[in-house]
C-alpha cells in the first residue's frame, strides 16, 4: 500500500492538478487519521449539502413539505443514535432516514 502524507502537499489550483485515487488502496493521512473512500463520500455528501436551508430539498421530490416523525426514545438510545450519526458523519435524522429507509425496503 502506498503512503502519502499530506501535511507536505499544498494545492495551488492554478498551478496543480488532482488526480483520482482509490482511498482503499492508496495510505492518505490528514492529521495523522487515515482518509478512506468512507471519509470521502462523507465530505463530498456535506459539500453538496452545504448551505441549505433546515430540512433541504424537500425529500417528496414534489417540491412540497416532506413530512415528518416525532419519535420519543429513552436518554441511552438516543445518546447512542447520536455517537452513530456523529460517527457516520450525518445528521441524527439523515442517520434515522437512512436506518428507516433500509428497513421498509428490505420488508
Amino acid at each position: 500500500m502506498s503512503k502519502i502524507d499530506t501535511s507536505r502537499y499544498r494545492f495551488t489550483p492554478d498551478k496543480d492538478t488532482l488526480e483520482d485515487v482509490d482511498l482503499d488502496k492508496v495510505d492518505v493521512r490528514i492529521d495523522g487519521k487515515r482518509y478512506t473512500e468512507a471519509d470521502a463520500e462523507r465530505d463530498a455528501e456535506a459539500t453538496r449539502t452545504r448551505g441549505l436551508s433546515r430540512g433541504g430539498v424537500s425529500l417528496s421530490k414534489d417540491g412540497s413539505h416532506s413530512p415528518t416523525v416525532t419519535v420519543t426514545l429513552p436518554r441511552e438510545i438516543r445518546d447512542l443514535v447520536k455517537e452513530r450519526a456523529k460517527a457516520e458523519g450525518v445528521s441524527v435524522s439523515k442517520w434515522l432516514r437512512q436506518l428507516i429507509e433500509e428497513q421498509v425496503h428490505a420488508a
